[in-house]
């Protein structure tokens, strides 16, 4: 059996990047968000005890899956879906809506969540902003689109395809 790990994060109105992207990396890892008004000790009992579940018995409990708490500790959602549009590009889901989280130059530009890429193959940025490279939200006069044409002449990251840096042995 591989490690099960529950990665508590709170104490915030926005998930940090990183608290998704190692959830992401860890083998048989869920995530559980509280609002700031939940105490963690609650939480960190409640987790021990569906972890020692976990691994006295060999299977995942019901418990063990992805989870937000509101501000009375009562569950909001809980899933395999309730973080989709963070981990995915799915509509978002019930904790995503909930609790909005921080956004990166990467993501925005198209990268996954994970962060894994070392060196992106590029693309024209035209072909960017034709694509979907990004987001519906995120709207370009035609100054700005100057303006990134001079940042970028190379092009911009093309997040689909291979990286063109990662290591051999990684």
């Amino acid at each position: 059996m591989g490690r099960a790990t529950v990665a508590l994060a709170g104490c915030g109105s926005a998930i940090p990047i990183q608290e998704q992207a190692i959830a992401l990396r860890v083998l048989s890892s869920v995530i559980w968000f509280n609002a700031p008004q939940v105490p963690m000790t609650t939480l960190v009992g409640d987790a021990l005890t569906v972890l020692e579940r976990y691994l006295g018995t060999g299977m995942a409990p019901a418990e063990f899956t992805d989870r937000c708490i509101d501000d009375s500790g009562a569950v909001i959602a809980a899933g395999p879906h309730v973080w989709d549009g963070i981990v995915n590009r799915k509509p978002p889901g019930a904790c995503t809506r909930a609790f909005p989280i921080y956004s990166s130059p990467r993501m925005e530009a198209g990268e996954s969540i994970k962060g894994l890429i070392f060196q992106c193959t590029t693309k024209p940025l035209a072909a960017a902003f034709r694509d979907g490279t990004y987001p519906p939200h995120v709207l370009f006069t035609g100054e700005e689109k100057a303006w990134l044409q001079r940042i970028f002449p190379e092009g911009v990251c093309d997040c689909r395809r291979s990286d063109q840096g990662r290591p051999a042995n990684l």
